[in-house]
């Protein structure tokens, strides 16, 4: 162009002064001006680095000349030769900002040489003139690190941190300190301080909050914690896992702080989140115990019984259910219906004894004979069914008046035991009182079978002679008559047991007690014997009120026969009416002696630890009766249940522990199980020091509830607080793997990508890590602050490229920004990043938009002005050069650069500039292409048509020239309707490029939509007979074969056509298949066969040719 010639001319002339003259200064200027000349336009740098060191030679204080052989060399990518011109540059730099930048590009370039050592000594340089330059303090950070300088590196971050306002960012920095801290040895409340620092910066920042939970966990400092907990509730939008955590909080304020009120007040909080949880509901029932809260205990453990399947847990839900509403809330009513329910489930001992105090004590006798009519169902022992059916018959009788439903109980206890004292004399009195004398002499009868001596005999022959007697309805009489038989015979045995009936028939039971007690004197059978004072006892307590009597005569049958069950029995209610609770555990302990019934010895156990724990106040030995209850029924709830809160309570965390352990191996409930091991870990890890054991039970909560945060945050710590980074890393991965929320994600992920790269020396992989969160949340300036020192550490410097970039955009205080700007600029101006001038370029105006005096981004825009030709500075300069400085200068060339740079920028006046070029120069043919590339752009189908042919008229390039008409004519088809223009311009595209494949498809378009099949073939003709291509010419005739045969139906012409293709290419497979269809179709059937046994011979694995050839002939 006419500018570069200006260029060479000015050159020339420039040549001849500096030969001319020994003027240093002015050989300096010349030289000077040479290389700016040779820099742009013309291009040409190592003619205009030779002129620029030789300015620089003749001038060694021109910055100028210093800058521009700077530029040259980093055009040629002669890094190697750089280092010095910084320095040079450097020292005629007053302003210690600036030139501290240059100190740290030199820096940079060097680490790019594989200079590590002078890098690190030019940033440490840039920093003692500017503490705060943050491209050094990013290098140095990075050296620090890859050193494994924790030290060092948290106190560039610190630098760095006081440097910004950003709060996202801050919060990183602060962040990434504290881990730094850590990694270093130092104090673990400095760098909880910092992650509290952090967090106040950014609340969001769920890594720092991880961090926080393992460090004030380790130091006890559970109001912290707690806090820390808190602040996860509000970014987790997860129901389950807010409940979760919840119940942590309320575990911690409950265990750890002693305070009920406050525990209560957050599991009722996890209640509402999760009313069906087990472990909230489980946490739920130990807080309301611990807090003494009885009504809202019930309401929970009303609620667990609607959310297990279990039936054992449900029971022993109901159990303590009915138990707390009996005994504390003083509510019967529902602690009866408790009861019931647990009934419906199995037979239970602690059940049947406190359902039928509760009936006996509201008088409900009708539920208490069915009760203990069910009670006798579930039992082995058949002296015990029988003394149940006794009792069931006495309610009968005195609380029921029904005497039928009573004999029919004493028949059945009779069933049960043969000759069983109490229930045949009962027998005895019913059926004489009913008149039912055959029975009664059928009973008789039935006891001489069994009589042990002629005297038992006698006395039943007496009672059957008596039964005829009893219509005579004296019972006093009888009453004299036994006692004159008696003064006879004063062991007759027969006799004291007739006065028996006949005294309780008269209602005289001071009587009948007395023979009952006669005859215990004198039976020998301790079994007998001891039924007989059994009964002579239950007269005198429940008529006679005689309780001194009844425990006399009880104890009396109890040292007669130790093992007497009933006598036990009556004797422990007793006991528990009057709060006699030693001697009932006394009891209970003989009752327990004897019996050989496990669910029964569990259940008279279970009794006995609840008398010793709550009344008798003695732990101990409670904690030893629950053991055995748990020995007798491993899978006892209750006793399970209450010996764990028992060793809670007594701090006997290694018992526990190893109550926990046995129980959880066996337990098969998966809930249970669960609430088990998450107990078991917690006293493992906070009690017992035994991380290997807390670890194996968070591993089974995490089978059974893979998401629970809790147990992975404790596997964590205990991984840490042991120093296996590769553990706690891998369950950091876990932790990212199952969570619920991309806030719980990410916050394991950076405390991941921190362990990987401080602890485990795996910078790659915390690479990944940080890179998985930006995937996810583009705009985490955490995670990119990481990536950013991680990045310039293993020296991938596109991705920090992108990385800073990527700040520059998330940052919201400048000079943070314009810190981030500054190394992207250094990367890209450097090359040591794969970018463009282009966004060199915009980084530079980002740079200015922030701060317009920056005269590192200024510098940079004016060396990529002269080293890049970039558009928007060549836009400028050219618009002023056209309007003052252009004298003597070829206007039209300077006009044509203005409408190319505004082409290039979008800009829509670029085709009126291009019209003004032209009117410069009206054949210039870059303005007439400029010209059309504007019309198109500026969619003017007119000026775009006017273009093309102008373009097409000068082109010597026949291909583009036909490719322009081409243009021209679709323009004028699809826009202009001006059908005579455009066959005009694809005629004469054809004539001068006729292998031009688009201009056929429009004109075959266009004029067989115009009904114009014979002048479409007349042109394709004259293009095919003068195509270059070998392809072009047989594609033409194949198109005038086609337009012969389907159009104008000349199958002649269409075969004579094809054969042309096939005269140039006889293994044309389309030609040769479109023409055996025309021999087929004309009928021309062996030439139709010769061309299809050929295209079968050419293709013979095509089975659609095979297939064709078969079906046409």
């Amino acid at each position: 162009m006419a500018f570069h010639a200006e260029a060479r001319r000015a050159i020339t002339v420039a040549e001849r002064e500096l030969a001319s003259t020994t003027d240093s200064p002015t050989k300096a200027r010349l030289h000077h001006e040479m290389a700016r000349l040779h820099e742009t336009p013309l291009l040409e740098i190592d003619d205009a680095l030779v002129h620029y060191r030789a300015a620089w030679d003749l001038n060694p204080s021109h910055l100028p000349s210093i800058r521009g052989v700077r530029r040259c060399l980093l055009s040629l990518g002669r890094d190697a030769e750089l280092p010095p011109l910084y320095d040079a540059e450097a020292r005629l730099t007053s302003d210690p900002t600036l030139r501290s930048n240059l100190l740290a590009r030199k820096a940079a370039l060097l680490r790019g040489l594989g200079k590590t050592n002078e890098s690190q000594s030019a940033h440490e340089a840039a920093l003692e003139l500017d503490r705060d330059n943050e491209s050094s303090l990013w290098a140095s950070l990075a050296d620090a690190e890859r050193a494994g300088d924790w030290e060092a590196s948290a106190r560039h971050l610190a630098t760095l941190t006081t440097g910004t306002t950003d709060g996202p960012y801050r919060a990183a920095l602060l962040a990434r300190r504290a881990q730094a801290v850590s990694a270093a040895g130092g104090s673990d409340d400095t760098a909880t301080e910092l992650l509290e620092s952090s967090l106040e910066a950014d609340p969001g920042l769920g890594a720092s909050t991880l961090q926080l939970k393992r460090l004030h966990f380790q130091k006890g400092r559970f109001r912290d914690l707690i806090r820390d907990l808190e602040r996860d509730l509000e970014t987790t939008p997860d129901v389950h896992a807010r409940a979760l955590l919840l119940l942590q909080i309320a575990k911690i304020q409950d265990e750890r702080l002693e305070n009920p009120e406050d525990a209560r007040l957050t599991i009722e909080r996890a209640r509402e989140l999760a009313p069906s949880d087990p472990s909230v509901l489980a946490a739920a029932i130990r807080i309301y115990e611990h807090g003494k809260r009885p009504t809202l205990l019930a309401d929970v453990l009303e609620q667990s019984i609607r959310a297990t399947d279990d039936d054992g847990q449900r029971m022993e839900y109901m159990v303590r259910l009915a138990q707390l509403l009996d005994e504390t809330l003083q509510d019967h009513g529902r602690a009866m219906e408790w009861y019931e329910q647990a009934l419906e489930l199995g037979p239970s001992p602690r059940v049947f004894m406190a359902l039928g105090h509760l009936y006996r004590s509201s008088g409900n006798w009708e539920a208490l004979v069915a009760l203990r009519l069910r009670e006798a169902e579930s039992l082995d022992d058949s002296l015990l069914r029988a003394g149940l059916y006794c009792d069931m018959a006495d309610i009968a009788e005195r609380r029921l008046g029904d005497s039928d439903r009573a004999i029919d109980l004493h028949m059945r206890a009779m069933a049960q035991r043969a000759g069983f004292p109490r229930a045949e004399s009962a027998l005895l009195r019913l059926l004489s009182v009913g008149e039912r004398w055959r029975e009664f002499v059928d009973i008789c009868e039935g006891a001489l079978d069994y009589a042990e001596t002629d005297d038992v005999r006698v006395a039943h022959l007496l009672r059957i002679a008596e039964a005829y007697l009893h219509p005579l309805g004296d019972p006093p009489a009888c009453v004299a008559t036994c006692l004159r038989i008696l003064d006879l015979v004063p062991t007759h045995i027969g006799a004291l047991r007739l006065l028996q009936i006949a005294a309780e028939r008269a209602e005289r039971p001071q009587e009948l007690i007395d023979a009952l007690d006669r005859e215990a004197a004198l039976t020998k059978d301790p079994h007998h014997q001891a039924a007989l004072l059994h009964r002579a006892a239950e007269i005198a307590g429940r008529t006679l009120d005689d309780r001194e009597g009844c425990v006399a005569r009880l104890q009396k049958a109890l040292d007669l026969l130790p093992a007497f069950r009933p006598a036990l029995r009556s004797l422990g209610e007793i006991y528990a009416e009057q709060g006699r609770w030693e001697d009932l555990l006394q009891n209970l302990e003989t009752e327990l002696s004897i019996c050989r019934d496990r669910t029964q010895r569990t259940g008279i156990l279970l009794r006995m630890a609840g008398l010793a724990e709550i009344r008798l106040g003695n732990r101990t030995q409670a904690k030893d009766l629950y053991r055995r209850a748990l020995e007798e029924s491993p899978r006892a709830p209750h006793a399970f249940r209450a010996l764990s809160a028992l060793l809670r309570d007594l701090s006997e965390w290694q018992e526990l522990a190893t109550l926990l352990e046995v129980r959880m191996e066996k337990e098969s409930d998966a809930a249970a199980r669960l609430e088990m091991a998450d107990t078991l870990a917690s006293i493992a890890e906070e009690h017992l020091a035994q991380g290997t054991l807390a670890e194996r039970c968070l591993e089974v909560v995490l089978a059974t509830m893979p998401t629970h945060q809790g147990a992975l945050d404790g596997l964590f710590r205990i991984h840490a607080a042991a120093g296996a980074w590769d553990k706690a890393a891998a369950i950091l991965a876990r932790r990212a793997e199952v969570a619920t929320t991309a806030a719980d994600r990410t916050a394991a992920l950076l405390v991941l990508a921190n362990v990987e790269d401080m602890r485990l020396e795996h910078p790659h992989r915390a690479i990944d890590h940080l890179e998985s969160v930006v995937s996810v949340e583009p705009a985490h300036t955490a995670a990119w602050t990481a990536l950013r020192s991680l990045y310039r550490r293993t020296e991938r410097l596109a991705d920090l490229r992108r990385a800073c970039a990527t700040l520059a955009q998330l940052l919201s205080d400048n000079r943070s920004r314009i810190g981030v700007l500054h190394e992207l600029a250094t990367l890209l101006d450097d090359g040591t990043a794969n970018g463009s001038p282009e966004e060199l370029r915009s980084t530079y105006l980002r740079i200015l938009d922030i701060d317009p005096e920056d005269m590192v981004a200024l510098e940079g825009l004016e060396r990529l002005a002269l080293q890049t030709g970039d558009r928007q500075l060549l836009l400028h300069v050219d618009t002023t050069l056209l309007e003052h400085r252009t004298a003597g200068e070829d206007r039209a060339a300077v006009a044509l650069r203005i409408a190319e740079s505004l082409e290039h920028l979008g800009r829509p006046e670029a085709a009126d500039a291009y019209q003004r070029a032209l009117e410069e120069d009206p054949h210039s043919l870059g303005a007439t292409r400029g010209l059309s590339r504007a019309a198109k752009h500026r969619a003017d189908p007119e000026l775009l048509a006017e273009a093309a042919r102008r373009e097409a008229r000068i082109s010597k390039d026949s291909t583009s020239a036909g490719a322009l008409l081409v243009h021209s004519a679709r323009v004028r088809l699809g826009d202009l309707s001006d059908r005579s223009g455009a066959m005009g311009d694809l005629e004469r595209a054809l004539e001068i490029s006729p292998d031009n494949a688009e201009a056929v498809d429009v004109l075959a378009s266009a004029l067989l939509a115009q009904d114009e099949p014979e002048r479409l073939v007349q042109i394709l003709t004259r293009a095919a007979q003068t195509a270059k291509r070998e392809d072009r010419r047989s594609a033409l005739w194949m198109a005038i074969a086609e337009v012969q045969a389907d159009v104008l139906e000349n199958s002649p012409a269409a075969i004579a056509a094809l054969t042309r293709v096939l005269r140039d290419a006889p293994h044309h497979i389309e030609s040769l298949d479109r023409l055996a269809r025309l021999y087929t179709r004309d009928g021309q059937w062996m030439e139709a066969v010769k061309l299809y046994e050929k295209l079968v011979e050419l293709s013979p694995d095509d089975a659609d040719v095979a297939g064709r050839a078969n079906l046409e002939l």
